[in-house]
């Protein structure tokens, strides 16, 4: 089940225009925020992370966005990380993308 749920966010990434690529033997994704963004597990939980660049996707200084319980099943586990990733990665870069205040440059 570990490698589908990857497998499923990893193309979710993808049709949600985030960039493939490999750094380190690893796939990650870009957004237009220049930030790089995956998915890894471990025995307990699936994590949503993040690297703030370039640089630190190569020295694999990912923090973690959020964190899922492995026993909470595929289809929830699935469900709760394409959640997280429309709103925390898509809407709020094309929130301050489009954003008519000049002081929003960029989303945190």
């Amino acid at each position: 089940m570990k490698d589908l749920i990857i497998q499923e966010i990893q193309k979710y990434f993808i049709e949600n225009g985030l960039k493939e690529t490999m750094i380190n033997n690893r796939k990650v994704y870009k957004y237009k925020n220049n930030k790089y963004y995956t998915v890894s597990s471990d025995n307990t939980a699936y994590y949503l992370e993040y690297a703030e660049n370039l640089d630190e996707a190569k020295k694999n200084m990912y923090g973690d966005m959020d964190s899922y319980n492995s026993e909470l099943g595929y289809d929830y586990i699935v469900d709760e990380i394409k959640k997280d990733i429309i709103k925390y990665i898509i809407n709020k870069v094309d929130e301050v993308k489009y954003a008519d205040a000049p002081t929003l440059r960029y989303a945190t």
